[in-house]
């Protein structure tokens, strides 16, 4: 498997219909949908049931369990990952139709030195407008920790980030009793921390909205 995409929900029925329509218009097809409901209390589960018999070119695995908190569905998921690339996309966000193609060929194009550990593209607000800063040329080489403006190099907060899978599982999230929110930083400045680069492009690939609830 090449692209492991990962979705953790709760309560969003209304609205994942929109995320799997992207994914069933996706022109890559190597790829599963790994999606861990975190203890939703609507219809999720028999949306999952009914679009698992659907003529789709990719594995949809759904698993459900107490609601514990995102990271840690997240260190359940990179155990559940079948994928070479760990792609996590929220269930009330979408991806382009090429998202997953242009993931494939970038990286490809990596160096094999065991320095990356992943790529990125550029969010996109639902009319396709850039969220993340641009730069010139087809990408920048950076670090996590060049998501901090004071570093000189800024690349946005956040941006659609895919991980070689193997390398994501090293950089965990730490879990606490009764805590049920961890920020991402805690793993990703560990990567950088720990030498790994992270190589950036413009291309918009992931569309997103806030959603209040």
């Amino acid at each position: 498997m090449r692209i492991t995409v990962f979705t953790p929900t709760y309560n969003r029925a209304y609205i994942l219909g929109q995320l799997y329509q992207s994914l069933r218009d996706q022109s890559f097809d190597d790829f599963e949908w790994l999606v861990i409901d975190d203890g939703s209390t609507d219809n999720t589960k028999s949306l999952f049931e009914n679009w698992k018999l659907d003529d789709n070119n990719f594995e949809i695995r759904y698993y459900r369990f107490d609601n514990v908190g995102k990271q840690k569905e997240i260190n359940r998921a990179l155990e559940l990952a079948q994928g070479e690339l760990f792609f996590t996309v929220d269930s009330d966000d979408l991806l382009t139709k090429d998202a997953l193609e242009k993931i494939d060929k970038w990286e490809k194009t990596l160096p094999r030195d065991g320095s990356y550990c992943g790529v990125a593209g550029s969010d996109g607000d639902m009319e396709g407008n850039p969220t993340n800063p641009l730069f010139e040329g087809l990408y920048i080489d950076a670090t996590f920790l060049n998501r901090y403006p004071e570093s000189g190099m800024f690349i946005g907060h956040d941006r659609p980030w895919v991980f070689y899978t193997d390398i994501h599982r090293r950089f965990k999230y730490p879990e606490f009793e009764g805590e049920k929110f961890i920020t991402e930083a805690v793993a990703w400045n560990r990567m950088a921390a720990a030498g790994y680069k992270i190589r950036c492009y413009n291309d918009i690939i992931y569309l997103w909205e806030h959603q209040e609830i």
